[in-house]
């Protein structure tokens, strides 16, 4: 089950190179070791969406988001397919320890 304190810490986890943001490559890698794979138009579809000053990375506060989308069935609902199907496999993978993970 996803919370926002496991939210937090998958996103620390993932930020490989420490600078307080995710980059594309680093939420790609996310959803291989969470989720097994990642549709390209998934990642799209989940960046644009979460990156809301558009400047090709995600903050922790815009990451945050994602969290208050997946527990509203309206919202998720009125979304674009790729974009449903990223945020439900962040919901539901599990997200195991990413300290057994962080191999590259």
């Amino acid at each position: 089950h996803l919370s926002l304190a496991k939210l937090k810490q998958t996103f620390e986890k993932f930020d490989l190179s420490e600078d307080g943001f995710l980059q594309k490559n680093e939420l790609r890698y996310m959803f291989k070791v969470t989720s097994g794979e990642v549709e390209e138009n998934e990642l799209n579809a989940l960046m644009e969406f979460l990156d809301v000053d558009h400047d090709g990375d995600l903050s922790w506060e815009e990451f945050s988001k994602a969290y208050a989308v997946v527990l509203d069935d309206d919202t998720m609902d009125s979304l674009s397919f790729p974009l449903r199907s990223a945020l439900r496999k962040i919901q539901y993978s599990g997200l195991p320890d990413p300290e057994k993970h962080l191999t590259m």
